[in-house]
């Protein structure tokens, strides 16, 4: 079955396996993300405070 923009629409295991390893490489990212964020803050911090040279200096 063809569903809109004729996209196919898979039935069964084979696309629930799809849509879960989406939502894993999903997480994964975002997780890899949030691990920068914490590093910058944490050096940040470490530096005093200062966003010495860093895209947050332009203001």
């Amino acid at each position: 079955a063809f569903v809109g923009k004729g996209m196919a629409q898979y039935k069964g295991a084979a696309s629930e396996a799809g849509r879960a390893m989406q939502l894993m490489k999903k997480r994964e990212k975002q997780r890899e993300q949030l691990q920068q964020l914490k590093q910058k803050i944490a050096e940040v911090k470490q530096n005093g405070g200062g966003f010495k040279g860093t895209a947050l200096a332009r203001s």
